[in-house]
């Protein structure tokens, strides 16, 4: 697992661009077990590219579940209709819908930079 756990620089490139123009805040939720979510913050520098974090690890609240969601949403401070969810799998983009997020999947950089949910905040 940590040979695979590589950062995305284009990725990372469009967050920073985002937040610079729109002042979003951005929030990573993660499920992880302790030792490959600690390694990975070091790795790529998580607590330098993002806002907040949680990690199932930590709440003891697993990934899709409402209450990790409603967490994420209470730290960050902003309202549920505010928030684009950026995730590539596809189940859980759309899983927020019942929160009233806006969820984008993310299926590569070409569809996920062009996506209007994406790129702007209603």
């Amino acid at each position: 697992m940590l040979a695979q756990s590589r950062p995305y620089p284009e990725m990372i490139k469009l967050a920073a661009k985002l937040e610079d123009q729109q002042g979003l805040k951005i929030t990573a939720v993660r499920n992880e077990e302790r030792g490959l979510n600690v390694w990975r913050i070091r790795k790529v520098k998580l607590d330098v590219l993002v806002d907040s974090s949680i990690s199932s690890c930590f709440v003891y609240v697993c990934y899709p579940e409402a209450d990790i969601v409603r967490l994420a949403l209470d730290i960050a401070r902003v309202p549920a209709q505010k928030v684009v969810y950026i995730e590539n799998t596809l189940v859980f983009a759309e899983v927020h819908q019942g929160l009233c997020i806006q969820g984008s999947h993310h299926s590569g950089m070409d569809t996920t930079q062009s996506r209007p949910e994406t790129l702007e905040l209603k």
